[in-house]
This record gives structure tokens, C-alpha cells and sequence, in this order.
């Protein structure tokens, strides 16, 4: 898989996108969607194109979109990837949003990978060679089992009303050895929503945001929604996945009325480094 990855990749572009604007993918995904194996390639393909840094993806899992394999189910699925779904009034997986604007039709097997690769390819180098007004930073470290955030975003132009600065909580990747449509890897996997579901509204026209979370916290959430969705389908996941290692923290600013991405930031999640005795 990661072979096949580096070689659909290609080498980085001699002269990078010039614009400003880090690119936001969202996919939302199932290990049993067979439809999801195009965008899952391309995505992580040119994720490592263009950098982590510039075109950052991150993926949901929903707990149970309408129609798509409910019958036993995924172990990544979460609240917090339905909610996303539902913003995005979204009924089933595969979807694949690129900074707020929908890919027409994301669904393909390998089979399918040229030709959905050639339009994301072709609409990521576009975005990334766009402006962004919007300047993003973030904090992020970990003590004891405590996550602090801190995010600040400020425009050229004061924040609408519409506007909002959005924080996910990312898993780097998960190991998936029974995947049923075969990718037993999952990178970057949304495990939470760290702001309100509405998203953080401004204030004076800039954004800022404050935030300490248990990590335990997080993965009672994650394992209360897995046993509450085993109840519902008659059925236990063989597998758990809730260590939440190697975690990263995603924002960015949306516009609630055109759903437009209008910059997107990344950071690792860094132990808290000790006093000095």
C-alpha cells in the first residue's frame, strides 16, 4: 500500500504552489466501503506530493450513514464524524470535500484511481496556487493525560458573522489489519471535535480559542458510541482501537453560509516539556 502510494505520488513539484493557503481534504470514509479505495490513494498520495504542511486530509468516519454497511459496522466510527457528515447534510460514505466544496463523485476501485486522481491533482494545485486573507497558529501539547489547545486566526479583513475557526483532534494513523475493503491503514483519523459543534465564533473580528481536554475523556466518548452502536447492530468489534497515539490538531476557518474553507492549519500534539529543577 505505502509503495503503491509513493509511486502514484510521484516526486514533489519542482517550483511548490506559490499562494499562501494550506488546503483542507475531508473524507468521509468506512473500512468497509470498497467505493472509498480511489479516494483513499489519492488523497494520501497527494498528501505526500505537496506535503502534510500544505495539503492536509483528514479522515471521518461516520457511526452509521444511511444505506452504506451498517451490518457490522466500523470500529473508528464516531459522534464526531456524523455530526461533520450532517453539516455537510451528507447521507452516505464515500464523500470528499475540498476545502468546503464537494467532489462531484468520489466513489471508484482502483480500477477508477486515474481518472479521480487526475481531478483532485488538478483541483488541489489550483486551491493551493490561490490567496488566503486568513492567518492561523496553533498550540498544542499533552501533560498527564491533559490535551491544552490554544488557536488564534486573523484576517486582512475582520472575521462575518458567518465565519468560524473549527479544531478537529487527529489520530496520525491507525492499524486496521481486518479492514474490509483492504486499506489496513488509516491515516489521519478524526477522533474529535475540540470546539463547539457550531464551531468558535469571533470576537472583534479575530479568532481565539482556549481549550484543556482529558484524553480520557476522549476515549470514554469514542467507547461509549462503539458498545452504544454494537447494542444497536447485535454485534462486537473484534478490535478497539482507542490509544491515541501520535495525534495532531486541525483548524481552520469556514464560512458557515458557503461552507468555504478559507485556510487551514496543523500541529503535532508535543509532550509538555518539565521545569528545569
Amino acid at each position: 500500500y505505502r509503495q503503491a502510494i509513493e509511486k502514484l505520488a510521484g516526486k514533489p513539484p519542482a517550483e511548490p504552489p506559490s499562494g499562501n493557503r494550506v488546503v483542507l481534504c475531508e473524507l468521509f470514509t468506512s473500512v468497509r466501503a470498497d467505493p472509498a479505495i480511489a479516494s483513499e490513494f489519492s488523497t494520501a498520495a497527494l498528501q505526500r506530493r505537496f506535503g502534510a504542511d500544505r495539503f492536509i486530509v483528514v479522515r471521518f468516519h461516520p457511526l452509521a450513514p444511511a444505506g452504506r454497511d451498517t451490518v457490522g459496522g466500523d470500529p473508528l466510527a464516531n459522534g464526531a464524524s456524523l455530526t461533520r457528515l450532517v453539516y455537510y447534510q451528507g447521507l452516505q460514505v464515500p464523500q470528499l470535500w475540498l476545502d468546503g466544496i464537494r467532489h462531484p463523485d468520489p466513489e471508484g476501485l482502483l480500477a477508477d484511481l486515474p481518472s479521480i486522481h487526475r481531478y483532485l491533482s488538478t483541483a488541489v494545485e489550483k486551491r493551493l496556487a490561490s490567496e488566503s486573507v486568513w492567518t492561523l497558529k496553533l498550540f498544542a501539547n499533552e501533560s498527564d493525560g491533559m490535551l491544552t489547545v490554544t488557536a488564534e486566526a486573523t484576517g486582512k479583513t475582520p472575521a462575518t458573522e458567518s465565519q468560524r475557526l473549527r479544531l478537529l483532534l487527529v489520530e496520525s494513523h491507525v492499524s486496521m489489519p481486518r479492514a474490509v475493503n483492504g486499506v489496513r491503514r488509516q491515516d489521519m483519523v478524526v477522533r474529535a471535535q475540540l470546539d463547539d459543534s457550531d464551531g468558535v465564533e469571533s470576537t472583534d473580528g479575530v479568532f481565539a480559542f482556549d481549550v484543556q481536554v482529558k484524553l480520557d475523556n476522549i476515549r470514554k466518548q469514542l467507547t461509549d458510541d462503539l458498545v452504544r452502536y454494537e447494542r444497536r447492530q447485535g454485534m462486537e468489534f473484534a478490535e478497539k482501537p482507542l490509544d491515541l497515539k501520535g495525534l495532531h490538531v486541525v483548524g481552520f476557518v469556514q464560512d458557515n453560509t458557503t461552507r468555504e474553507v478559507l485556510q487551514a492549519a496543523i500541529i503535532k500534539v508535543t509532550p509538555k516539556a518539565k521545569p528545569s529543577p
